[in-house]
């Protein structure tokens, strides 16, 4: 695609601030780490594909979390993140609920 001049960007925001996320399940706030306005996005994404980077990453929370995924063992991760989120929802693994 290079030489057609199309050059390409993940877009990477993590938890991005719309009316489409959850805000309380079974009457607990959600937590949302690292949260970014939908224009932050935006912005931070055109700004680096213009510089032709491949990824554009809006906020310190998701830069640390792709160190993370890069240092860590992925089951490792998986479980981290897993009981981050275990306060609002029943997460089964095979018949057993993780704790």
């Amino acid at each position: 695609m290079k030489p057609h001049k199309i050059t390409v960007t993940a877009v990477c925001p993590g938890w991005v601030d719309t009316k489409m996320l959850t805000r309380v399940v079974d009457g607990k706030k959600v937590r949302f780490p690292g949260i970014v306005a939908p224009e932050k996005v935006v912005k931070k994404a055109i700004k680096d594909a213009k510089r032709n980077k491949d990824m554009s990453i809006c906020s310190f929370f998701v830069k640390c979390q792709h160190i993370n995924v890069k240092l860590l063992p992925q089951k490792l991760t998986m479980k981290i993140w897993l009981h981050s989120i275990k306060k609002y929802v029943k997460i089964k693994k095979a018949h057993n609920e993780i704790e």
